[in-house]
């Protein structure tokens, strides 16, 4: 079918403003606080000059470095805001389409292609493990390697084993996680077809994929399994995975509503997988059971033998994957069993002027947000105008009126503060490095600074813990050499409210001077 003479980019276009309407689209906020800091320092050197992460993060190389890279050189030429924008809806829109791509590959319909590149991003979103989301409301490292992904999955069902690889080594440079999982799952596939498939074409492949993911993936493992170790591994799994990221590495620790949805989508899958041809339903059994396979073993492994190498594979990320060929796999089956192919081809007309229609009332949505009469929609779409929460406003406040070397201590749960007020912090929740010095400096500056000791941190919820102790010590906050610290006023008390210096406030909000 040539896509071209079916108007697909006006539907397309459509559901790629519907998925931003149903997650958002946020700025300078959540896990950019570990990706744009960097980008503002590159561009503006006197900024950030005290603080901890922003410091920490240009002693070496790290995983973050070709995002930043590729978000800096847009913004020398658009800034900032326009260059992660652009490239979030390019990569959102290069997602949908891949996903439709690949829903025909596997032997859906147009229509099939449509509805699994809608339900996928909005519906089934989270019906993953780990709180890995197959999309995200803001442009991060994995909004680049997604797409990428995808079409390394479309070349494989393609038979371009060596695309495959390409496309999974550059995913790498972005998400390097993300694209040695994919790999390994196409590999284990081209040795299960070898005589299909040739031992050459599958050792050409395993060199495209080093050549590719290389700049990334050697300093990687380099720094991750072969540098001298200097702190002891047990401390620094216990902060990462059960500290710092339970919700992506415990598996014990990930809510039940995951497992549920998750299982159900995993059953549907499997069960109309029926509906596609014989080969294709043979590589999907196979991704499935060596994904599945691999959870069992990182469980087992990691939290009842304490293997705490397998922590570094993260390997509940798969799960993505597995819920992308479960949608896809619902949405041939239903659009086989209820359709017919002269309801398809007359329905073509419609879909794209109601596609059109839809474009409209997105754009006007998303760029008016702060005219829509409903709090669910106040704040949730940072594009053109939109109502900025208290919290943004105290931020641009600090970076319109404090000096560029102040220095602030925030709450766990400020987390824009680096990305929009543009200041040092003593230390910050939300940013983390990958790197085991990192980490446990982290740790103790947490320690220190927020008067928490590390044995009450490790119950999977470490962020309100953090929370609770920075109030119930608030007036031992002052004990720290820094300017300026930020607060909520409903979590004060009278006494600590009243006693200090408050520079600013916004809404509940409030700014005290050190």
């Amino acid at each position: 079918m040539n896509i071209y003479k079916t108007n697909i980019w006006i539907p397309l276009v459509a559901i790629t403003s519907v998925v931003v309407l149903y997650i958002g689209y946020q700025f300078n906020i959540y896990d950019q606080e570990d990706h744009l800091p960097q980008v503002y320092k590159l561009l503006s050197p006197e900024l950030y000059a005290k603080d901890f992460f922003v410091n920490e993060y240009f002693k070496s190389f790290n995983v973050r470095f070709f995002y930043v890279s590729l978000v800096y050189l847009f913004s020398k030429i658009i800034g900032v805001y326009a260059s992660v924008t652009l490239l979030h809806f390019v990569c959102l829109a290069s997602t949908v389409f891949l996903v439709y791509k690949l829903t025909i590959k596997l032997g859906g319909s147009h229509i099939a292609g449509l509805l699994a590149a809608l339900l996928l991003p909005t519906v089934f979103n989270t019906f993953n493990l780990g709180l890995s989301n197959f999309v995200y409301s803001s442009f991060i490292a994995g909004s680049i390697a997604a797409p990428l992904c995808i079409y390394a999955f479309y070349n494989y069902i393609d038979n371009r084993f060596i695309a495959a690889a390409i496309a999974a080594g550059l995913a790498c440079l972005f998400q390097v996680l993300m694209g040695v999982q994919v790999f390994l799952l196409l590999s284990i596939g081209m040795l299960f077809k070898y005589k299909e498939v040739g031992m050459k074409q599958i050792a050409y492949a395993v060199l495209a994929f080093l050549l590719f993911s290389g700049p990334m993936l050697m300093p990687m493992v380099y720094q991750q399994f072969l540098a001298e170790k200097v702190h002891d591994s047990n401390l620094v799994v216990q902060i990462l995975a059960y500290i710092r990221n339970p919700h992506h590495y415990v598996p014990s620790y990930f809510p039940l509503e995951s497992y549920v949805k998750f299982a159900f989508i995993v059953v549907a899958g499997l069960g109309l997988l029926s509906f596609l041809e014989k080969k294709h339903r043979e590589t999907l059994i196979l991704f499935y059971g060596v994904s599945i396979l691999g959870m069992i073993v990182y469980y087992v492994g990691f939290e009842l033998l304490s293997i705490n190498a397998l922590a570094k594979t993260q390997w509940f990320k798969i799960s993505v994957w597995i819920a992308m060929f479960s949608v896809i796999a619902m949405c041939i089956a239903a659009c086989k069993y209820f359709l017919t192919e002269e309801f398809e081809g007359s329905t073509n007309k419609y879909i794209t002027y109601f596609s059109a229609l839809v474009i409209c009332i997105s754009a006007f949505v998303l760029f008016n947000s702060a005219n829509v009469p409903s709090n669910r929609i106040q704040g949730k779409y940072q594009l053109g105008n939109y109502a900025k929460s208290d919290l943004s406003n105290l931020h641009a406040w600090i970076n319109d009126n404090t000096d560029v070397d102040a220095t602030f201590l925030v709450p766990p749960n400020d987390e824009s503060f680096l990305c929009e007020a543009q200041r040092a912090a003593l230390v910050s929740y939300k940013p983390m490095i990958h790197q085991e010095n990192y980490q446990v400096l982290w740790l103790e500056k947490m320690e220190e600074y927020y008067g928490v000791s590390r044995d009450s941190l490790v119950d999977g919820n470490a962020k309100n813990t953090l929370l609770v102790s920075y109030y119930s010590n608030f007036s031992n906050l002052y004990l720290n050499s820094c300017d300026f610290i930020i607060a909520e006023k409903d979590r004060l008390t009278f006494r600590d409210y009243r006693s200090n210096s408050p520079v600013f406030e916004s809404g509940n909000w409030i700014l005290l001077k050190n």
